[in-house]
């Protein structure tokens, strides 16, 4: 494979009360980036070694092949924009975020039913985003309601939880992952200020704020709750600035209620910059846009081997990863408007 990763760093801001020519043992961002040093993921600092890790990572990288693997782009009529994917037993169920809708197929891609459309009642949506299934209920970001709608097995509206993060310093902040577990419900966004995963339990009014510098997936397995960084926060000497910058170290977690923290960090694969996450009895699963691939670990973390290389998905930034029973791979591409499908060849 070709070394298709994008690297650079992806957006940046500047606290400007810090004024020009101000010492960074004076700047508000420089005493973050001191203070992170012992938590569980740190803010990196951009120093002149960074780059030459970043570049190493990358060329260091090597597929390795297991099972073979043939993929194709998965069409479904009127999904112009997949925000999530969660395959059932009988069907599977798709975000649309341009058409405000929740779409039911069967695998063949026949769109059996049809939810909601643009709204904020019941059933109705403003950009849809990633979705789950938990004690036989359906989980679904409703990005632009702020909230996350719970539906029964049949799609009959249950419930709502209101998600508004009120933060004059983000207030377009909206959140993009989601997990469900007996806990609650575990929600994340990109964000420079609320970089935390939130969890929302029914008897409390505001949500529990777990860890720091943490952007990334989540996803649930034996009612444990595990995360995986996208991207690394670093901080730049040189123009006093933060950032998100991708190309370096990845880590599985698990999120510790009792502590507000992660734990357990397993070390993956630098450079995946995950942004689905899937796991089972066999191992971990993740899609990474920056390779355009779906890679496979096991559950030390170790790289098994590349599932597949998906044409098509290059210059995504958020893609999500679901697995039917049939051992297939659904892996979105929101932006190109695409789910590609990856089957066992036989």
């Amino acid at each position: 494979m070709g070394k298709k990763i994008l690297f650079g760093i992806i957006i940046a801001f500047a606290l400007l009360a810090t004024g020009c020519g101000v010492l960074h043992s004076q700047s508000v961002l420089y005493k973050q980036m001191k203070e992170s040093e012992d938590y569980i993921l740190p803010i990196v600092c951009d120093d002149d070694d960074l780059e030459e890790k970043i570049r190493k990572n990358i060329f260091d990288f090597e597929d390795k092949y297991g099972p073979e693997y043939q993929t194709d782009e998965w069409k479904v009529d009127g999904v112009e924009s997949p925000g999530g994917i969660l395959c059932r037993e009988q069907d599977v169920l798709i975000t649309d975020r341009k058409n405000d809708q929740l779409i039911v197929t069967d695998y063949e891609g026949n769109v059996i039913k049809t939810v909601g459309g643009s709204g904020n009642g019941p059933l109705e949506f403003l950009s849809p985003s990633d979705l789950t299934l938990y004690d036989n209920k359906i989980y679904i970001i409703d990005q632009k309601n702020y909230r996350v709608q719970i539906l029964d097995a049949d799609l009959n509206y249950l419930d709502e939880v209101e998600t508004r993060i009120a933060d004059q310093n983000d207030p377009e902040f909206v959140f993009e992952h989601i997990s469900v577990n007996k806990n609650g419900i575990y929600l994340n966004g990109f964000s420079f200020f609320n970089d935390h995963v939130y969890l929302y339990q029914s008897n409390k009014k505001d949500p529990v704020v777990i860890g720091k510098n943490f952007y990334g997936p989540l996803f649930c397995y034996e009612d444990n709750i595990y995360a995986v960084n996208t991207n690394t926060k670093i901080y730049n000497k040189k123009s006093d600035t933060m950032g998100y910058r991708n190309g370096l170290d990845n880590y599985l977690m698990l999120i510790d209620d009792t502590q507000k923290d992660f734990s357990g960090k397993i070390n993956l694969l630098p450079t995946i910059d995950a942004t689905g996450l899937f796991m089972d009895q066999d191992g971990i699963y993740v899609s990474s846009p920056s390779h355009s691939s779906l890679f496979a670990f096991d559950k030390n973390g170790s790289y098994k081997y590349t599932v597949a290389v998906i044409k098509g998905m290059e210059g995504e930034e958020f893609s999500k990863v679901s697995v039917d029973k049939m051992g297939r791979y659904y892996v979105t591409a929101s932006e190109k408007g695409k789910i590609f499908r990856c089957s066992p060849k036989e």
